[in-house]
């Protein structure tokens, strides 16, 4: 006769000790696989530090583990404890027999069970037991292809205690006395004696939480196979109130169970991460807990339409307790609360599709009163998520719920058993307001545990999880103006900052540029540099091509979730193709081995496409284009699972065959067009309407154009060109709007570049109608670049500049200091209109830098070339020659924040202190004092004026004139009357102001060798009392004029040439000449340090020379001393 044997589950990390069960002594263990050292011995050893291991090359199951005895014994409980390092061959799932022979092959085979791969398992034969020489336990499946265990046991029932209580109690769960028991006078056990004393005392009361029914869940293993989602649902169904304690030894009494596990797990997320479970099984079972936490029933089969309920009596328990929407009420969850301490142990809520385990300490502060309410948001969620998957629809829905707890890192983030966040930032999502609460951030970490294979390639990571999130968002916010993609105030360039910027970013990138999705910039990684890396590349069809070098880098994750939230909206909300999402998870589902069919990114995203059309049984494939989808690609996408998406001409080929051949029709409206503010309009099929007069509804100021949503009606989207008709900006339905959206701000940029700038506005309806409502040539004459300018703020006034502050040290480290000031006549002001890749910048010659900043902040500086952004100048008064400079082309202007510091800021020409006037610089002032030289250079090239020349110091030279050494400076006047940008030179001429002509373009160059050192920039750290350069007039030692150190300056100062002591021999002082004459000078040294002879030109020898004179070398040479 078949025996029955009943399976559930014991401890997973840790195994409680039950004074009901003695061990009973396995004798020997034979296994038909196993790896040496590693025999069935280990596993009766009675160390769970040594395990048996099926071979390591070769294991083919199913694998025999036969555990004998010395004779025939009895046993009520067979225990596999898993290895505890790793989980290579833990059972997955086992088929277990007895024979009461030990030699005999004959064997009653009592079930096969599929086993979680974790946790030990108790094997219960029948309610009593059997007599066995042998079990037998054949493993069909192990994780990872092998079996193994740690240790196999046998164990008998001892039932002492449950006589004890059964003496006082009229029913199998111990909760109905007797009727003559009406004491717990002369009890002698301790247990029995409390469970009496408080059932007397109160029986109802006693019996809430500590007395339950519980039912059985599908299993979530095979939930989560069938929904092909990422994770399972919630572990930890059927909370009981019970709380424990690691050491707490507790009785608890079962009925029911049939020939599933059932068991127990305790958890406290906070607390312990782990957690412990234990085995029950029917009658009384003694645990001793390991780890402290609730404790719930652990009842999962995938029996569990057919499976009874069973019913558990928590003798003596300590109750938390826990709420449940579906009989509970805020009542019951004050009284409940007011009873706890304000700690960290768990409450258990939950709905009817959600749990949370938050502790009591957040539930205090953050929800105290309005649980329902809560729940009622959490449950929403909820139904967003499993109405995008279709479960409802499908037939596919399930009472497993999904699971949120608390944990004390990180932030908030999805795992394998449900979603967390952070006990200090539970406040947004434990507000029952559900104009506060953050539906997002539930949907989203919940939308991860609920993406499906096929539906989360590489760079869906963080995108397709987000379809769930802004499901629930739109359906369920009480602020329906703070929609994520719709209404973030977000964008880049000339949209940033601005309401729906990142879908905008959509609009041009995808729809108006062409895009291919995934490449698609936008606000999150904006302008990224793409990191260079090798790693293995595939062709189309996953096969290596061994390794390649590449470029990769993250991209917006919301702006890549804009087509498929336009699909759900066109065909859910507007009702075109209801439920197209779920349809096509659905047809996921229900493709056989789909991942390894469909084994590239590039496949995956094709067959979404496909299942796309084929569900809705029209050509989206212009949608999927324009969205730029249906594009050729090949690209490393960076992701969780970072990998290559590569679609061909031929892939795309092949899918438009597949959509012509089944005669779909072609969609007519404009599906890409839509968002959450304008879905009405696609749905009700409402007429685009525009008023007869042109402009009516449209103002336009700073290079938008506010279009009223009253006056142009039914409007989707608008579109922006220039005057050759040419597209050159989409502005999506909304964009910079109010809380109502009862206008849109459309993009209708003014550029210098006729091709760049607007004409006029064509507003869009639902069917792709077009017309005219705005026209003006937004063409605007800007700067002409590659020129010198002052910039000066007409709001605050004073000029920019690079600062009196900005310095440079002597080892070229530059300090900057951006100011401004009254403008004058020194470099510090004027600023350069540099052109590059037909972009311009602000650049500072006297500094080297260029202008930069903070957008929304007064932060502004300079920095190097590298870092410099552009800027763009529109005229706003040419007759004033006032201008607004647009940082990269966007929002941000260049700001004068007060008198004396610069922002960046919104507002264009509509604010003053936006407007520069700007002043071409075309002449500056050269000041030649009464010594009539001036050392100089200037951080631009300049053409001399009529008698004024530039010399540089080609020579220096020492010499002794009676008794004293003299050292001179050859001055060489430079060719030409150009002095090329950064030249030191010294200017000669008679003392007066001269107007110098500046060059923005020269390419002047001097070879002529010069020892004169230049500043443009204030230059510090020199030692005190070695700079030279500031000329005064002399007629000493021959000379006109003469330069010396300035004793107690230890800077030099802006736009000089100078010199140091060290340049000139230590000399502290140095005196003009011309470049003949000190070169003369070398030529006497020359000779005499050869032992020549002078002669004067009479034949007598000199024996001192005398300036003015000249003399003959005993070489014949002739030299003239000035």
């Amino acid at each position: 006769m078949k025996k029955l044997l009943l399976l559930f589950m014991c401890a997973s990390l840790s195994i409680g000790t039950s004074a009901q069960l003695k061990k009973v002594t396995i004798s020997s263990a034979q296994a038909t696989s196993q790896q040496s050292g590693e025999d069935a011995s280990k596993a009766i050893d009675g160390n769970v530090n040594t395990l048996w291991h099926s071979q390591y090359q070769g294991t083919t199951f199913p694998v025999t583990f036969t555990a004998s005895f010395t004779s025939k014994t009895h046993v009520d409980v067979m225990r596999y404890v898993p290895r505890t390092n790793g989980d290579n061959g833990n059972w997955l799932k086992v088929e277990v027999a007895y024979s009461e022979s030990k030699t005999m092959n004959k064997w009653e085979t009592v079930g096969t069970y599929n086993l979680s791969g974790s946790g030990s398992y108790d094997f219960q034969l029948g309610e009593a037991g059997f007599d066995v020489a042998r079990v037998r336990f054949r493993i069909l499946e192990g994780k990872g292809g092998w079996a193994s265990a740690a240790e196999v046991e046998a164990y008998v029932v001892d039932n002492t205690k449950r006589d004890a209580f059964a003496a006082y109690f009229e029913d199998d769960l111990f909760t109905v006395l007797k009727p003559e028991v009406t004491s717990s006078e002369g009890i002698e056990d301790e247990d029995v004696k409390a469970l009496v004393d408080n059932l007397l005392a109160d029986a109802e009361g006693y019996k809430k939480f500590r007395v339950g029914e519980y039912e059985p869940y599908r299993h979530y293993s095979s939930l989560q196979s069938e929904l092909k989602t990422s994770a399972p649902y919630n572990q930890w169904e059927n909370p009981t109130g019970i709380y424990v304690k690691p050491g707490d030894s507790f009785y608890v009494m079962v009925s029911g169970i049939a020939s599933d596990m059932v068991g127990l797990k305790v958890k406290n997320w906070v607390q312990n991460e782990n957690g412990s479970t234990y085995g029950l099984r029917n009658g009384l079972n003694k645990i001793t807990a390991t780890t402290e936490g609730n404790v719930f029933v652990d009842y999962y089969t995938d029996n569990y339409k057919n499976a009874p309920n069973v019913k558990v009596h928590f003798i003596n328990g300590t109750v938390r307790g826990y709420w449940d929407q579906a009989t509970m009420t805020n009542k019951d969850w004050k009284e409940m609360l007011a009873k706890l301490p304000k700690d960290n142990s768990i409450i258990i809520v939950r709905s009817e599709h959600a749990q949370l385990a938050y502790p009591v300490s957040a539930w205090k502060e953050h929800c105290p009163e309005n649980v329902d309410s809560l729940m009622t948001l959490y449950q929403q969620v909820q139904w967003a998520e499993r109405d995008i998957l279709g479960l409802n629809k499908y037939g596919r829905q399930t009472k497993n719920r999904q699971l949120y707890f608390a944990t004390t890192y990180g932030f908030m983030a999805a795992t394998g058993v449900g979603a967390y966040c952070n006990v200090n930032s539970l406040g947004a999502i434990m507000c029952p307001d559900s104009k506060r609460f953050d539906f997002w951030g539930v949907g989203h970490e919940w939308g991860h545990n609920n993406q499906i294979k096929g539906f989360h390639w590489s760079g869906c990571g963080e995108t397709t999880n987000n379809i769930y999130a802004s499901w629930a968002q739109l359906h369920f916010t009480g602020n329906r103006h703070s929609l994520r993609l719709e209404d973030e105030w977000s964008g880049v360039d000339e949209y940033s900052g601005m309401r729906g910027g990142r879908m905008q970013t959509y609009f041009e990138e995808a729809v108006r540029k062409g895009v291919q999705w995934q490449l698609q910039d936008g606000p999150d990684y904006h302008g990224a540099t793409p990191d260079k890396k090798t790693v293995d590349g595939i062709d189309a069809d996953g096969k290596s091509i061994g390794q390649v070098t590449t470029t990769s880098r993250n991209y917006d994750h919301f702006v890549k979730l804009v087509p498929f939230w336009q699909l759900n909206l066109w065909g859910t909300l507007a009702g075109k193709c209801p439920e197209i999402i779920p349809m096509v998870i659905e047809g996921i589902r229900n493709t056989p081995n789909y991942t390894s069919t469909y084994n590239t990114n590039g496949k995956q995203q094709m067959n979404w496409m496909k299942l796309a059309c084929d569900s809705a049984q029209i050509n989206l494939l212009p949608f999927f284009e324009k969205a730029g989808m249906l594009k050729p690609i090949k690209a490393y996408i960076e992701d969780y699972g970072a990998g290559w998406n590569i679609i061909t001409e031929k892939m795309i080929d092949n899918l438009k065959k597949h959509v012509a051949s089944k005669g779909y029709p072609d969609f007519t409206e404009e599906i890409n067009y839509i968002n959450a503010h304008n879905f009405q309009i696609y749905r009700d099929n409402k007429k685009l309407s525009v008023p007869t007069k042109m402009g009516d509804g449209c103002t336009y100021s700073n290079g938008k154009v506010k279009v009223d949503h009253k006056k142009v009606q039914n409007a989707v989207a608008f579109e922006t060109y220039n005057a050759k008709d040419s597209l050159i900006r989409i502005t999506m339905y909304g964009l910079g709007a109010d809380d109502a959206h009862s206008f849109t701000m459309v993009l209708y940029p003014s550029a210098t570049e006729e091709s760049d700038a607007s004409a006029y506005i064509m507003a869009v309806g639902y069917d792709g109608t077009r017309t005219k409502i705005y026209e003006k040539n937004n063409f605007q004459k800007g700067l002409e670049a590659n020129k010198f300018y002052t910039i000066t703020s007409v709001g605050k006034g004073n000029a920019l500049s690079c600062g009196t502050g900005t310095s440079i040290d002597t080892k070229g480290k530059i300090t900057w200091n951006l100011a401004r000031a009254a403008k004058s006549n020194s470099a510090n002001f004027v600023w350069y209109l540099e052109k590059r890749d037909a972009k311009t910048y602000l650049y500072n010659p006297q500094s080297n830098s260029y202008f930069t900043g903070t957008a929304s902040s007064k932060t502004t500086e300079l920095c190097d070339k590298a870092s410099a952004p552009y800027f763009e100048a529109a005229s706003v008064d040419e007759t004033k020659g006032t201008y607004t400079f647009s940082m990269n082309g966007g929002g941000q202007y260049i700001n004068s924040y007060n008198a004396t510091e610069t922002g960046l800021y919104g507002g264009g020409s509509g604010d003053a202190n936006n407007i520069w006037t700007v002043e071409e610089v075309t002449t500056a002032e050269l000041s030649i004092p009464n010594a009539g030289y001036y050392m100089a250079c200037y951080p631009f090239a300049i053409e001399l004026p009529e008698g004024v020349e530039a010399n540089v110091v080609s020579a220096t030279a020492k010499v002794n004139y009676e008794g004293t050494d003299y050292q001179y400076l050859g001055l060489e006047k430079i060719e030409g009357n150009i002095v090329p940008a950064n030249m030191p030179v010294v200017y000669v001429g008679s003392p007066a102001k001269y107007k110098v002509k500046l060059l923005a373009e020269d390419n002047t160059a001097i070879t002529t060798p010069n020892i004169l050192k230049g500043t443009n920039l204030k230059l510090t750290g020199i030692t005190k009392g070695t700079g030279m350069y500031n000329p005064s007039a002399t007629e000493e030692a021959g000379a006109t004029g003469m330069v010396k150190v300035n004793a107690t300056a230890n800077t030099i100062p802006v736009n000089r040439a100078y010199l140091l002591t060290t340049d000139v021999d230590g000399a502290t002082e140095v005196y003009f000449q011309s470049s003949e004459f000190v070169t003369a000078i070398s030529d006497v040294e020359a000779a005499a340090s050869a032992n020549q002879k002078f002669y004067e030109l009479n034949g007598m020898r000199a024996n001192k020379l005398q300036k003015g004179r000249i003399y003959v070398t005993s070489e014949g040479k002739t030299i003239l001393v000035k």
